[in-house]
């Protein structure tokens, strides 16, 4: 069980386990390759965590068979993801007691001939421990703490002062009647879910902090969480680089302001009600276009476009039929072309095929058929359409001065095209910040769409 001063090393990066015994199993059904003994797992500075493994053969020919492994190598088929057979599950029991897990372990280490031993070595995702509690409580309560190094920009209701004059920034929310408290440290924000009556808490959990994320712009990756679910404490540590750059992308949504905790609660009431499952593909397009953002423009501007582009394709494809009166100017288009001189026979075939093509569904027909919602413009369309065309061909990006202020532009209309398609899909009514327009101002967002699909 980790005390606050355990956490507090775990935040740190310098927290450390040692177990008397501890095992790694192959994960393989008959005959698994084991590895028993003293073992200890250590946060290293950059926050990865470390297992070392003392293993004693049992016998001479289980040392030679390993270390014949070890010169001839692992054999893989080329083009094909590596099975589960190479890699390993570890149990172990700390010196209190408690049984941590970790799965799917990649192994490597040295074999100690004169000792007729081996130290097994491996790069850990996350431990994880559980155990039955014996804090007295309702038996069907839910709630978790998370932990995730870093500083981010939360709008908060009250401000609480700590040990040593220090004051955290508060932020209460509700969903569905249940708290949830956003408290920013110094180092690291908190963030404490009651999720009672959830079936699956590990689940609901993760789509808050997807819903958290897009809310405010960041990744919200834990290093720490702990459960108290029914009775039983879990408590995951996880990997975590401690310089890893941290992610950004502007916020679709007011968040600097105290006052804009309302925001944020309007968002996330809407999230978590129409988002019914966590790693949905909205929450993929969100965290494509987050990675990008920290590449350079012409990245940003191609997995942008096309992004919206996937949006579009999954979650309003009941609109891509083109709207009638663009079908009743093709149909009057139509005579006007066959009219042409018989001199020009190969721009007509070309002419008619065009026309052909744009009676098809297409990602930019409902975008058209939005923009007559007012939940987007027309003009987002047609800058959403030029930048499309230009990040595929990359000999069109000239970024000189002038020329990178007018892409960057594009791009930011696009940002607010992206960020209006998440809103309407989850039926956000409240305030946005408007990127197509210089100085970024604020606006009421009041289109609520009820004839799309929804994100299942």
């Amino acid at each position: 069980m980790l005390n606050a001063k355990d956490t507090e090393r775990v935040l740190e990066n310098a927290f450390s386990l040692e177990f008397l015994q501890a095992t790694l199993t192959q994960k393989l059904s008959e005959a698994p390759v084991m590895y028993k003994g003293p073992a200890n797992i250590t946060q290293q500075g950059d926050g990865s965590l470390i297992l070392k493994l003392y293993h004693l053969y049992e016998s001479t020919d289980e040392l030679v068979k390993d270390a014949n492994d070890r010169l001839c190598g692992i054999k893989f088929r080329p083009g094909l993801i590596i099975e589960d057979e190479h890699y390993f599950d570890f149990e172990g029991v700390d010196l209190s007691g408690y049984i941590w897990t970790s799965p799917r372990i990649w192994v490597s280490g040295d074999v100690s001939f004169p000792c007729n031993g081996k130290l097994v070595m491996a790069t850990l995702q996350r431990i994880e421990t559980r155990w039955k509690s014996e804090v007295k409580q309702q038996p069907e309560t839910i709630n978790a703490q998370v932990y995730i190094p870093g500083k981010f920009c939360i709008p908060y209701t009250k401000t609480e002062q700590r040990e040593n004059s220090i004051y955290l920034s508060v932020c209460e929310l509700s969903i569905a009647g249940r708290q949830c408290v956003l408290q920013q440290h110094d180092s690291h924000l908190e963030i404490i879910a009651d999720l009672t009556g959830k079936a699956n808490p590990d689940d609901h959990l993760d789509l808050i902090l997807e819903g958290l994320s897009i809310g405010i712009g960041c990744r919200l990756h834990p290093l720490l969480k702990k459960v108290n679910a029914l009775g039983q404490q879990i408590q995951v540590i996880h990997s975590h680089a401690k310089n890893e750059r941290q992610l950004k992308l502007p916020s679709p949504i007011p968040i600097s302001q105290p006052h804009n905790a309302t925001n944020l609660q309007a968002f996330l009431d809407r999230f978590i009600e129409t988002i019914s499952d966590h790693h949905s593909p909205l929450v993929g397009y969100w965290f494509r276009v987050l990675q990008a953002f920290s590449n350079g423009v012409e990245n940003r501007a191609l997995v942008l476009t096309t992004a919206i582009e996937g949006l579009v394709k999954q979650c309003y494809h009941a609109l891509e039929a083109p709207d009638k009166e663009f079908i009743k100017q093709l149909a009057e288009a139509e005579p006007l072309i066959e009219d042409l001189p018989v001199e020009i026979e190969r721009a007509k075939k070309y002419l008619k095929n065009a026309l052909s093509n744009a009676k098809r569904n297409s990602p930019k027909n409902s975008l058209y058929a939005l923009a007559q919602t007012k939940l987007i413009s027309e003009s987002m369309v047609i800058r959403w359409s030029k930048l499309r065309n230009k990040s595929t061909h990359a000999d069109e990006l000239k970024l000189k001065a002038h020329e990178l202020q007018a892409f960057l532009d594009e791009l930011n209309v696009c940002l607010e095209l992206f960020y209006r398609l998440i809103l309407g899909i989850i039926g956000y009514s409240a305030q946005i910040v408007q990127y197509s327009i210089i100085g970024w101002p604020e606006t009421k967002l009041n289109v609520v769409l009820t004839h799309h699909k929804r994100q299942e």
